[in-house]
């Protein structure tokens, strides 16, 4: 099969060929002629594609299903290395071209749902198997891709069916969000004809990155140089080395899908098997922070009456997520934004209020600083690095971070995203005058 070919290199290339993300399209003007896209699994999904969309969209979904093909008969590509078993390092990342001349239909259908329609499991219980899965994660269950549903997508206001051609929703008698079963007509799946937005129009697809830093083993061929020392109430606070080469592990953790419009709610698709990158011998600035400083800090803030409120909220919400660095807690990125939602927009009784907000803002004390603290290393890690890219000219593509943990509390790894680095960060280190400009304005913006 002919593919279009794209290429970048380093981070950028995960930010560019992210799954379900159009990698490229025509405008209007040159008549919609080309949409290309890249896919991958998500957790407890199964993939299938067909070469020829015109001849497969009349069919009703379960008979398409089995006219399709896995859709990893399109990875013909050499596979580099697979890190833990989950993680795949591929030469290249095979895309899908939907166009009027290259005529395909992919279908990711959850594997409740694929077992539905090919006779293995009956209605009720892949109804109630939906209705826990919907309950503990905000995703779609089906998408169907084709130029047409592309271009011209029916879809469904609460995300489940993320995008399709289909005139009516395939899954309505199944569907566990309705007060009634039984009928194909549903007041959430809106059709093209009343919406007139294409794919790109209704989402905002965001990848959702792992990062792994490795120091290479053999210490003479490394340079690990002591830059810099920022105190605060003149005590030391974190320390800045340069630190080159060191290796890069890069993967998709999840895609989330941002509604534009009409779509109701935030959606996110996570891997249990994933693709990623390695940037090999590339350069970086590791910023330790000196644990009992850092404890003051976070002393000071929460003394703060309106930083401390604010502080709090964001630290319960954080928690809420099971995003503490160091948690064996299974991650639920979108639980916070699901509590927001049911206390701005549904938030019943008094009762159900206070219910919320004591969940929210009365989490175990040690907790609670253990958050607050990763909130304001992450503050002034985005700070310093968003004036590195402004100062430098650049973006996440070439200029990451990463932050880690361990016994001697937090550091921040600040790295070139290029398989053997650009030579920014060199130059800072070797001009530590402008570097510590960089820095002081960035912790100054940070304390603000």
């Amino acid at each position: 099969m002919s593919r279009p070919q794209y290429e970048r290199s380093g981070l950028g290339a995960l930010y560019a060929f992210t799954p379900f993300k159009l990698i490229y399209t025509t405008t209007v003007s040159q008549q919609r002629d080309s949409n290309v896209m890249l896919f991958w699994y998500p957790r407890g999904t199964v993939g299938l594609y067909y070469d020829r969309a015109s001849e497969i969209l009349p069919y009703p979904l379960s008979e398409a299903i089995k006219k399709c093909e896995k859709l990893e008969k399109l990875w013909r590509v050499p596979l580099r290395d697979k890190v833990r078993g989950s993680i795949y390092l591929y030469s290249e990342f095979p895309a899908v071209e939907f166009s009027p001349t290259s005529d395909k239909y992919v279908l990711v259908i959850d594997r409740n749902l694929y077992e539905y329609f090919t006779g293995r499991r009956g209605e009720e219980e892949v109804r109630e198997a939906l209705k826990k899965k919907i309950e503990k994660r905000s995703t779609f269950i089906l998408a169907e891709f084709s130029y047409r549903s592309i271009n011209e997508p029916n879809f469904c206001r609460l995300g489940l069916v993320l995008i399709t051609h289909r005139a009516e929703c395939t899954i309505a008698n199944l569907c566990p969000l309705r007060s009634s079963q039984g009928s194909r007509m549903c007041g959430y799946f809106l059709k093209w004809s009343r919406t007139r937005e294409t794919y790109a129009g209704l989402y905002k697809v965001m990848a959702e990155l792992g990062l792994e830093v490795t120091e290479p083993g053999h210490q003479s061929l490394r340079v690990v140089r002591p830059l810099l020392v920022l105190p605060y109430k003149g005590r030391p606070l974190l320390e800045i080395t340069f630190v080159d080469p060191v290796n890069i592990l890069a993967y998709y953790k999840g895609v989330n899908f941002i509604p534009k419009k009409y779509v109701e709610r935030l959606l996110r698709a996570s891997f249990s098997k994933t693709l990623g990158i390695r940037l090999y011998l590339t350069s970086a600035f590791k910023i330790s922070f000196v644990d009992k400083v850092l404890e003051e800090v976070v002393n000071d803030v929460l003394n703060d009456q309106e930083a401390g409120r604010w502080l709090r909220f964001k630290a319960g919400l954080f928690l809420l997520s099971n995003a503490l660095l160091g948690s064996s807690a299974k991650r639920v990125p979108l639980k916070p934004w699901r509590k927001l939602e049911e206390l701005l927009c549904r938030p019943g009784s008094l009762e159900k209020i206070k219910k919320l907000l004591n969940e929210t803002l009365n989490p175990p004390p040690d907790e609670m600083r253990k958050a607050v603290k990763f909130i304001i290393v992450h503050t002034i890690a985005h700070v310093i690095v968003l004036n590195l890219w402004s100062f430098l000219g650049l973006s996440e593509n070439e200029i990451g971070y990463i932050i880690t943990t361990d016994n001697d509390g937090f550091s921040v790894w600040v790295f070139e995203a290029a398989s053997g680095g650009y030579g920014y960060l060199k130059y800072l280190a070797e001009n530590r005058d402008k570097l510590y400009e960089l820095l002081t304005q960035a912790f100054t913006e940070a304390g603000e």
